[in-house]
């Protein structure tokens, strides 16, 4: 754990209640107040640092448990297990014949995640955009909670609510993009330059955030940062698969390679993070304008990596 506050870091123990934690090995001298804020500080590797994740029916659900700790994690992780296993007996899985499974080797299975740019320069650059445009989405996922709190000076109460009001926007906003610019895409039988714009407008609400302090104003940021990551893992992911080395025999392990790009951001952003809020900082008050402008100037990247895609229109 870590007292945002103060930076002071220590571990907490159960007590065998939900609402209490012990903090047995704080020094008597250690910089610690009545009222500080714990988070996760992330270096455990098991907890990522101030990594809120929900949805409109997980957020909902924990707003109305609250202020219940063990019901807020379990009934949506209840919910979320009972729809999975749902979707397990209900897919019908397209089977391979075991004549068409080669033996397995190690070293071409490990060999196999290197993709080499000079052989799929289109599928490098797919990945890359994708990587940049994550960055800007998981420093928005990992800090949006802390910047409400801070800096639109939120109560600590009323962070359900307003959170519950930021998914439902970034929800309809998202879902609106992706049937929207899926349907265009295939219509006009174009994919980058629907890529590219989506990334732009991502950007430019990740900045529309950075740049106020004002409720109103970061829910408007989170509708165009919805609409730009609608359109862009709808039509993004038809780019990828016209773009994998590989679509006969090797799809799935392409489509892994890219969830990469996915994942790494979720470590990478939240690790490189403080350095942007420490710039210019005076005392407690950290710089998110400096956090967000950095998260939009990833997503612009995001845009011109999908520039030299020559595969694709």
């Amino acid at each position: 754990m870590q007292v945002t506050r103060s930076g002071l870091r220590t571990i907490a123990f159960g007590t065998g209640r939900t609402d209490q934690l012990r903090l047995p090995n704080i020094p008597q001298s250690a910089d610690i107040r009545v009222g500080d804020r714990l988070v996760t500080s992330g270096i455990g590797g098991r907890f990522p640092a101030g990594f809120p994740v929900g949805v409109v029916a997980g957020v909902f659900t924990a707003q109305a448990v609250s202020p219940n700790m063990l019901a807020m994690f379990m009934v949506p992780a209840a919910v979320a297990a009972v729809l999975v296993v749902v979707f397990v007996l209900c897919l019908d899985d397209r089977r391979l014949s075991p004549d068409a499974v080669a033996p397995l080797d190690w070293k071409g299975f490990i060999g196999g995640f290197w993709i080499s740019r000079r052989t799929a320069p289109d599928f490098c650059w797919a990945w890359l955009s994708r990587f940049l445009l994550f960055m800007g989405l998981a420093t928005l996922m990992s800090y949006q909670v802390f910047y409400l709190l801070e800096k639109v000076g939120i109560a600590q109460a009323d962070i359900p609510a307003a959170m519950l009001k930021s998914t439902l926007v970034s929800t309809l906003t998202t879902v609106l993009g992706s049937v929207a610019g899926g349907w265009l895409s295939d219509h006009l039988a174009r994919r980058r330059v629907f890529v590219l714009v989506s990334a732009v407008i991502y950007g430019l609400g990740l900045a529309l955030i950075g740049a106020s302090a004002q409720f109103d104003v970061f829910l408007w940021g989170i509708a165009v940062c919805g609409l730009g990551q609608g359109v862009y893992l709808a039509v993004d992911l038809a780019l990828v698969a016209e773009v994998l080395p590989d679509k006969t025999g090797g799809a799935g392990k392409g489509i892994g390679i890219i969830s990469l790009a996915n994942n790494l951001p979720q470590s990478i952003a939240p690790a490189i993070a403080p350095v942007f809020l420490s710039m210019g900082a005076a005392g407690t008050v950290r710089n998110y304008t400096a956090l967000f402008i950095v998260a939009a100037v990833f997503a612009l990247l995001g845009a011109a990596a999908a520039l030299p895609i020559k595969g694709v229109k």
